[in-house]
């Protein structure tokens, strides 16, 4: 039994070991490692495969000698596949400096240099979850969502310009944690904008709407043959960009959003009927029907403007109160 284990042992060994074509550790040819000089690298680690030829007989997993820059950022380089594939594993961490690492080959014969630099944060989205009995503003636990966030620091929140303070992040989300909530001054639908600094690297401002939840409370009706209209509902972010809307799967543009109303174009449909409409933010979903009915012919939009022969109707009312007004006066 031993002896098979140890067959077993020396065949894996065997397996992970790959003969050099350089003889000569100081004249290689054949030798090539591609350089990675833009790397942009998670905040909370990244691991980047490079390719390579006969960069060395080296058992996989082993771990290459490197040379940091000052003030460096730990990445390590290690073998994937023999003379073949590399992977540098950079560690989390938040910075606006560019990092270097020199990796050596062939008895320090060869090396190769990478760079790379860390995520600035993005906020996408956000979370709420109210807190009950609280007597003044709404109140509390509000999460931000995004990347580029601190995993090994707490992160630090502007929030309607005030710093507060902020969970280490988790799964791309962080949870505001400072013993002042600044939800406690905000009402329902109340407007807010939050800035990231992390690492020295500072997020774009994102403008919020204080919800628990994203809602539609009133769908129009559509035109068969498309057009635009507006939805009625609690909306948490005044940037379309940070929504998704379709319309039986197709993209819809959304021209502008607040609080509570969402302007949108909206495609055509073969026939009428209801067909599915879904609103994204973030990792939210709502989705309701919408009914698509064929309009009049100069009725584009869900406005409540009258049709036609109503305008008729109006029309001559009007004019049989004017001739009547004026058979008084004469």
């Amino acid at each position: 039994m031993i002896k098979l284990f140890v067959s077993i042992l020396i065949i894996l060994l065997l397996n992970n070991l790959v003969e050099s074509k350089c003889e000569d550790f100081q004249n290689c040819p054949t030798f090539f490692v591609e350089s990675l000089n833009n790397i942009v690298a998670n905040t909370y680690g990244s691991v980047i495969t490079v390719n390579g030829v006969d960069f060395g007989s080296d058992v996989i997993g082993e771990t290459i000698i490197v040379e940091d820059n000052v003030d460096g950022g730990g990445a390590t380089v290690k073998v994937l596949v023999p003379d073949s594939t590399l992977e540098i594993d950079i560690p989390a961490g938040q910075s606006n400096k560019n990092f270097t690492i020199i990796a050596y080959f062939l008895d320090y014969n060869y090396n190769q240099t990478f760079n790379y630099t860390y995520e600035k944060p993005v906020i996408t989205s956000y979370t709420f979850k109210m807190n009950n009995g609280n007597d003044q503003g709404v109140g509390g636990e509000l999460s931000i969502i995004g990347k580029g966030f601190s995993y090994k620091l707490e992160n630090n929140v502007t929030f309607n310009g005030q710093i507060y303070k902020a969970s280490n992040a988790i799964n791309g989300s962080i949870t505001l944690v400072d013993s002042i909530n600044p939800t406690n001054y905000l009402d329902q639908g109340g407007k807010f904008e939050i800035i990231m600094s992390v690492g020295g690297q500072i997020s774009e401002s994102v403008s919020f709407y204080l919800f628990e939840e994203s809602s539609i409370s009133k769908i129009p009706k559509l035109n068969i043959t498309g057009g635009k209209s507006i939805l009625n509902g609690s909306f948490k972010t005044s940037l379309p960009n940070l929504l998704n809307l379709k319309i039986n799967n197709t993209p819809c543009e959304i021209e502008s959003v607040d609080a509570n109303n969402l302007i949108f174009k909206y495609p055509s449909v073969a026939k009428v009927g209801k067909y599915p409409l879904t609103i994204t933010f973030g990792d939210e979903i709502i989705s309701q029907d919408v009914e698509y009915v064929i309009f009049d012919e100069d009725d584009d939009s869900d406005d409540d403007r009258p049709s036609n022969s109503n305008v008729l109707s109006y029309s001559l009312t009007l004019i049989s109160l004017l001739l009547f007004i004026l058979k008084l006066i004469i």
